[in-house]
């Protein structure tokens, strides 16, 4: 295992793949507007599934970090401390700007009255991550920040008689067991039916534990990619490389064929139940994990090149472009119907849409650095 104090550039590199991928799905998203299916519809389903590896990357970045600083002794309260200091301002702040920009946001665009939540609401949206869509991946952060002590005794204790395997392959049926079962009903929390597959840890568990794995494994693993996979070439292994990207193709192509068939039975994508898509839960893991892979030898191919620094610079700004993205997909969105005349039926929306999404997060991220108190806002 490499030392806690050494800073892993790899991890840099697999960040602002993981970013680009969320934007990629938020943009992509659009399709869900468009009432038929077409070949940009099916274009953006693909792209859509492919990239869905992006929070899964983000949860095994995150097991193979805090598994890299805390192992062994550390103490406790310098854990959550620190830990809890740098995901709960940026969550408490960004859940209350969500939770009045939206419907301050609505009122723009439909020119009503804004209509702000209630008191339960409000309480609703801080306690299970309801504020906006994609801050439901916080809730998973704190609630494995909060078991990582635990789960990291349980893997050491495991790891020492040999049996790393078993905490892994129990993490891996605890993520696809809870996945299923969990689509299947919903809880009536604050007055409101929620489904509750993606508030629980265990929707992510096998990636977080798959990060500290490898990470207790690094040197091994680099040496071996580096030696296998990446230096000296062999007509053998670019076909290994062929069939990694031909998986990876197919697996995608098997879940974006699901899709269609979904939204072609019920209609719309909002009315396709949670259930409909429990086979493209079981093979998830396996097209994640494959595309881990493609990634970590690209990163691993970069960071020995001494290029595509940008790629670094975004994914050091990756925790702050997942909190802004959305407002900025927002103001966007309303900019290109009035002045461009722009939408989701149009090809030219969803490459601007991607490409400025990801040009003003990184500047205004960048601005917000400068100052001394960012780390409390953006990470």
């Amino acid at each position: 295992m490499v030392s806690g104090g050494k800073h892993i550039l790899e991890i840099d590199f697999l960040r602002g793949f993981a970013i680009l991928a969320v934007i990629a799905i938020h943009t992509t998203a659009a399709f869900t507007d468009v009432p038929y299916i077409d070949s940009l519809v099916i274009t953006n389903i693909v792209i859509d599934v492919f990239s869905q590896f992006a929070v899964p990357l983000f949860i095994f970045i995150s097991g193979f970090v805090l598994y890299l600083k805390y192992n062994g002794k550390y103490s406790l309260k310098h854990f959550y401390k620190n830990r809890f200091l740098r995901i709960i301002p940026p969550y408490l702040i960004f859940t209350t700007i969500y939770l009045f920009y939206l419907p301050l946001g609505y009122a723009l665009v439909y020119g009503n009255v804004p209509v702000y939540p209630s008191i339960l609401e409000i309480v609703s949206a801080f306690l299970f991550a309801g504020g906006y869509f994609h801050l439901w991946f916080f809730l998973i952060i704190i609630e494995l920040y909060l078991f990582y002590p635990l789960l990291e005794k349980i893997y050491a204790v495991l790891a020492s008689r040999d049996f790393e395997w078993v905490f892994l392959l129990v993490a891996f049926f605890l993520q696809i067991g809870w996945n299923i079962v969990s689509s299947f009903f919903t809880v009536s929390l604050f007055g409101n039916e929620m489904y509750m597959m993606n508030k629980v840890l265990f929707c992510q568990i096998f990636y977080f534990a798959l990060g500290m794995s490898v990470c207790k494994h690094y040197v091994q693993i680099k040496l071996f990619f580096m030696e296998k996979w990446i230096t000296n070439l062999t007509s053998h292994r670019i076909s290994l490389y062929g069939l990694l990207l031909t998986l990876i193709s197919l697996l995608t192509a098997l879940s974006s064929y699901g899709l269609i068939l979904g939204l072609k039975k019920y209609g719309t994508y909002l009315l396709i139940p949670p259930n409909y898509f429990i086979p493209y839960t079981i093979i998830q893991p396996f097209a994640y994990v494959l595309t881990f892979i493609v990634l970590f030898i690209i990163s691993t191919v970069l960071v020995h090149a001494g290029t595509c620094n940008i790629l670094s610079i975004i994914g050091t700004y990756s925790f702050g472009i997942y909190l802004i993205h959305p407002l900025i997909q927002g103001i966007l969105g309303r900019t290109f119907s009035v002045v461009l005349n722009l939408g989701a039926t149009d090809v030219l929306y969803y490459p601007l849409m991607f490409s400025l999404t990801l040009l003003l997060s990184v500047i205004i991220i960048h601005i917000l650095h400068k100052f001394p108190w960012s780390k409390y806002v953006i990470g």
